[in-house]
């Protein structure tokens, strides 16, 4: 098996045991998530950063471009804050509050990837959020 398709396999895992996550933890109980180990969290956010370079070429030298790169530095600080508050500081340091974190972060970042893969559906309706139009009307 090569290197490239290791990686995809491991998208594959994190992406089917963070989905069944997604599907079977209530937004707001304590449940616990499967684990995501670094690696996976490593290879979710690859393939994050491969559809958002790839949506940032498409949309390149238009205000669709400055609409992407700032709803993606929002949704990073909005991650950040999100597990911040449902974690809790780290305090101790251990290994449990970075596994928590590491779960919390790949929950987001899947998200993050299907909303980035559904500008590729989108496209063929012509409503995407970056090539639609402008607020108040008018062309992109």
């Amino acid at each position: 098996m090569s290197g490239f398709d290791r990686a995809v396999a491991m998208v594959a895992a994190c992406v089917l045991g963070v989905s069944s996550a997604l599907a079977q933890t209530p937004a707001v109980s304590g449940a616990t998530v499967p684990l995501c180990d670094p690696a996976c969290l490593h290879a979710l956010n690859r393939q994050m950063s491969q559809l958002y370079r790839a949506e940032l070429a498409r949309t390149q030298g238009t205000i669709g471009e400055r609409r992407l790169v700032h709803a993606q530095n929002l949704w990073r600080r909005y991650t950040n804050a999100d597990c911040m508050f449902r974690l809790g500081p780290q305090r101790t340091g251990g290994p449990d509050w970075v596994t928590q974190e590491d779960r919390c972060l790949a929950v987001h970042v899947q998200r993050r990837i299907a909303a980035l893969q559904g500008f590729d559906d989108c496209r063929a309706h012509g409503n995407c959020p970056a090539i639609g139009p402008v607020w108040g009307g008018g062309a992109p």
